[in-house]
């Protein structure tokens, strides 16, 4: 396995507690969604996983997005939604939360919103780190219908600055004779 580490010189991003809406970023290109097969069995059959880590000068972002076809009534918890992002960092931005129902595909957007939430995971050891979480639950998901949840979230770590690092596993394949 091959290590590379980075540091760049970016912007600190704007510090903000809510969740907004907004359209793809233009660096996104969504795959294409897998068929679902006759005979697909489980919880869930994944349709479209995606995630993208985007550098530019407005620092870093990562892009998600899953959609998912819902095969069993266990897998319905799939519908609570929860984002975590640190707000000196930014905002996250939701594209789009959807159902798929047949040819119908509803908007969760249009009637459900985030709550936000100040979870303190170590606040009995004394230590704050000010990551937020956004909850929704999608009302109404049902057994055979798709859900779509697509975001992009800031992950630059502020107390470095305009100094931003990174790392990135890369997997090589073995070298011949071994």
């Amino acid at each position: 396995m091959l290590l590379v580490s980075a540091f760049w010189n970016l912007p600190a991003f704007a510090a903000t507690d809510q969740v907004t809406h907004g359209p793809l970023p233009t660096w996104v290109e969504p795959t294409a969604l897998m068929a679902v097969p006759a005979d697909a069995s489980g919880m869930v059959f994944i349709r479209r996983q995606d995630v993208a880590v985007h550098l530019d000068q407005r620092g870093q972002q990562e892009y998600n997005n899953l959609r998912i076809k819902i095969l069993h009534s266990n897998a319905l918890q799939m519908g609570n939604i929860a984002l975590n992002w640190n707000p000196a960092a930014g905002s996250p931005v939701v594209h789009a939360i959807a159902i798929y129902r047949g040819s119908e595909v509803i908007d969760v957007l249009k009637k459900t919103s985030f709550e936000v939430l100040r979870r303190e995971d170590q606040l009995e050891a004394a230590r704050l780190n000010g990551v937020l979480t956004a909850v929704l639950r999608v009302p109404d998901l049902r057994v055979g219908d798709e859900l779509e949840v697509s975001y992009t979230t800031p992950t630059g770590d502020p107390t470095l600055g305009v100094n931003v690092s990174g790392v990135l596993f890369l997997q090589g394949s073995p070298a011949p004779g071994r």
